[in-house]
């Protein structure tokens, strides 16, 4: 993870037990539920309660999803404006978060 200004730089490397396996990515909707799926998600512990904060997930085709937790998630708010504006490529995949 790096940083400046204005964004979170964050980059993944992701591997599969089984090399022959295929990465499962049927949704590229914006803000879909990826369940089933593979993808890699980020928690940031912006209260620094451990229970409430803010979730960005993408999945191989690139599909996005951000929300504001709270609680331990019994409060999830999906699609979160302040944070509709985040990048993520898919390969390599380096999503800056503002």
């Amino acid at each position: 993870m790096l940083f400046d200004d204005t964004h979170f730089y964050i980059s993944f490397r992701c591997w599969a037990a089984n090399r022959e396996a295929e990465l499962v990515a049927n949704d590229m909707r914006r803000d879909g539920t990826m369940v089933g799926e593979d993808y890699v998600a980020v928690f940031f512990d912006t209260f620094r309660d451990r229970r409430s904060g803010y979730m960005f997930v993408t999945n191989p085709l690139g599909a996005k999803l951000e929300q504001q937790v709270a609680e331990e998630g019994e409060g999830g708010f999906r699609g979160n404006n302040s944070a509709n504006d985040w990048s993520c490529p898919v390969n390599p995949v380096v999503c800056p978060l503002p």
